[in-house]
């Protein structure tokens, strides 16, 4: 079985240009990412998460609407 980790890390790799994920509101597009960006923004995220010494065993609480920093931040995570 492939854990989320690794096929997060095959696709980041395998699809860099290609759309990760797509907003939609009143049926328009309102953001696209892709893996790059997300492959980008959730390291950041993660690295920001060890200098605050967040650690693997730690418990943690992310609490926002739908969004891209939601799903970054679990990335991260």
């Amino acid at each position: 079985m492939i854990s989320i980790p690794n096929l997060l890390g095959s696709c980041f790799k395998k699809y860099r240009r290609k759309t990760a994920i797509s907003f939609i509101r009143d049926s328009k597009i309102e953001t696209q990412v892709s893996f790059l960006d997300l492959e980008l923004h959730s390291n950041k995220m993660a690295n920001l998460l060890i200098k605050k010494e967040v650690k693997k065993s730690d418990n943690v609480v992310i609490l926002f609407d739908k969004s891209l920093i939601f799903i970054v931040v679990y990335i991260a995570l």
